[in-house]
């Protein structure tokens, strides 16, 4: 769940992928630092919203790329046209 600056909330479901190889992946779950570009984070997100004004969230479809660090996780998204 997001909320908004405006208080709005909109729930996420990402279904994605994250795989890299067994050294990357191991280095990863022992909260290494790993350079992103070593592995394929891609996810698929929907958004469902009562928000009027962020209706296009869920009339759109998104695709995402990820990194994780070891203290958070960046997800980054892109509205398909």
């Amino acid at each position: 769940m997001l909320e908004t600056d405006r208080g709005q909330l909109v729930y996420v479901r990402n279904r994605g992928l994250r795989h890299a190889p067994a050294e990357i992946m191991a280095k990863l779950l022992a909260g290494v630092r790993v350079d992103p570009a070593l592995v394929y984070f891609r996810t698929v997100p929907t958004f469902e919203t009562s928000a009027p004004e962020l209706q296009i969230l869920t009339r759109s479809i998104f695709v995402g790329c990820g990194e994780r660090y070891p203290s958070e996780v960046v997800l980054r998204f892109w509205k398909v046209d």
